[in-house]
């Protein structure tokens, strides 16, 4: 089994080597291209307090004593669970703390481009809007925008930034900066290696972002993160099999000011944050909730792999354990007698991947494998009430007959119509959550 060369780099990515300084992550996220997500609950969660760094201010009487400026000093040094903390309950150091959180460089928070280009309306997002007016470092997830930017572009003519379609490069920046009036840097996340068509031209970064970062305002900071072949150029190869014997890397570029573009060899990639969701109030609050929470489970559920990996090596190197075993896979010979080899040889074969109902926990020892089945249920408990929710909407719209169904649809178009927090521009029966609730609620929908 094959994977797909940009997965196999980011997953490598999301892999801790040995040694290993930390335990399992259990709030890890990931995405089917392999990044890591993380939930904006586990970003601010209080984590191990025997760190000192990781202590309260609270076991520091004598803080509030020392000069402004030292405060100031110590506070830089706090971790951001620890700001976010201090924003909420303490009135002496909310302002300073909340300026240093969103500050932090060591995050940027998740938009897509789909819905920036789209206009950022609030009926086409989950995010809590009024979070993102604070935001001041954005990673944008970019797949393909050339047949945004050059919509009547021919076959094998050049992607010129010049000839790109300004009105839709004004409309991210414009979208972009009324979402996040107080945004200071961002990085469009490219993910995809591209075709050999799109890279006619493109050095290292896509011209389509070319494009957009040409625009920037000169008040933004904007860099690009991409994959790339390791040689440090796209592949742009001839067959399908070649393409999966590529070896690539992710690196990171901004700007120059003369023309270019400059790679930031040592910056480490951010962690890519998940704004937090909106409230979900009314009827259409209750429908689109199950599904926002489907969304979140299923980058929970595609962190067990990586997990499983790093769980199996450590079970057998790690703690000062030395024991050689062999690839799970059964048409796999290669034993691994050092730690860390399993964790490179899963990520770049895929073998013992399996989705967890089909076994994937199996390559486990018996107690490591108890562990994780019982995560993987509490899991499967909430998907269970969430789901319950969705059949009794069905049911009462499939089963209660024509007099509710007509309150059901009338209550869901008033909102659509009214409510501020599902506006898209658009007339309600033509809104995409009344198209979608009317292809749930049809007795015969299988989920697709």
């Amino acid at each position: 089994m094959t994977i797909h060369p940009s997965r196999t780099c980011n997953l490598l990515t999301v892999l801790p080597q040995p040694p290993w300084r930390q335990p399992l992550d259990w709030d890890l996220r990931m995405t089917w291209e392999c990044e890591k997500r993380v939930f904006f609950p586990a970003y601010v969660k209080q984590h191990d307090t025997s760190n000192p760094s990781q202590r309260s201010l609270g076991s520091f009487p004598h803080f509030q004593r020392l000069p402004a400026e030292l405060q100031v000093r110590i506070l830089s040094c706090c971790p951001a669970s620890t700001l976010w903390q201090l924003m909420r309950v303490s009135s002496t150091l909310r302002i300073e703390s909340s300026k240093l959180f969103w500050a932090s460089p060591s995050a940027s928070f998740l938009l897509s481009a789909d819905w920036l280009l789209g206009g950022g309306y609030a009926g086409r997002t989950y995010h809590d809007l009024s979070f993102l007016r604070h935001v001041q470092n954005v990673e944008i997830e970019c797949h393909c925008l050339y047949d945004e930017l050059w919509p009547e572009h021919k076959a094998n003519d050049p992607f010129c930034p010049e000839d790109a379609r300004q009105d839709v490069v004004g409309i991210m920046w414009t979208t972009l900066r009324k979402t996040c009036p107080t945004i200071k840097s961002v990085v469009f996340n490219h993910q995809k290696i591209m075709s050999s068509i799109e890279l006619e031209g493109a050095g290292n970064v896509p011209e389509c972002l070319k494009a957009l970062i040409q625009a920037c305002p000169r008040n933004i900071v904007a860099e690009v993160s991409t994959v790339e072949e390791r040689e440090g150029r796209y592949w742009n190869n001839g067959t399908y099999s070649d393409f999966y014997n590529v070896e690539c890397r992710r690196a990171h570029y901004r700007p120059l000011q003369g023309g270019g573009w400059e790679e930031l060899v040592s910056k480490a990639k951010q962690d890519a944050v998940l704004v937090p969701g909106r409230r979900f109030r009314g009827i259409v609050g209750q429908f689109e909730k199950s599904y926002f929470l489907f969304r979140r489970r299923v980058l929970q559920e595609r962190a067990f792999w990586p997990l499983v990996i790093e769980a199996l090596d450590r079970y057998h190197f790690d703690d000062g354990r030395n024991n050689a075993f062999q690839c799970p896979n059964v048409d796999c010979g290669s034993v691994f007698t050092k730690p860390g080899e399993w964790t490179i040889h899963a990520a770049t074969t895929k073998h013992g991947w399996a989705k967890v109902e089909d076994g994937l926990f199996d390559i486990l020892p018996p107690e490591l494998r108890a562990v994780f089945e019982t995560k993987f249920n509490l899991i499967e408990a909430k998907q269970q009430a969430s789901e319950e929710e969705s059949t009794k909407m069905s049911r009462d719209w499939n089963e209660e007959g024509e007099e509710r169904r007509k309150e059901m649809e009338q209550e869901f178009l008033q909102q659509l119509e009214n409510d501020a927090d599902w506006a898209t521009g658009e007339q309600a029966v033509d809104h995409q959550i009344w198209k979608n609730f009317i292809r749930v609620m049809h007795p015969e929908w299988n989920g697709l």
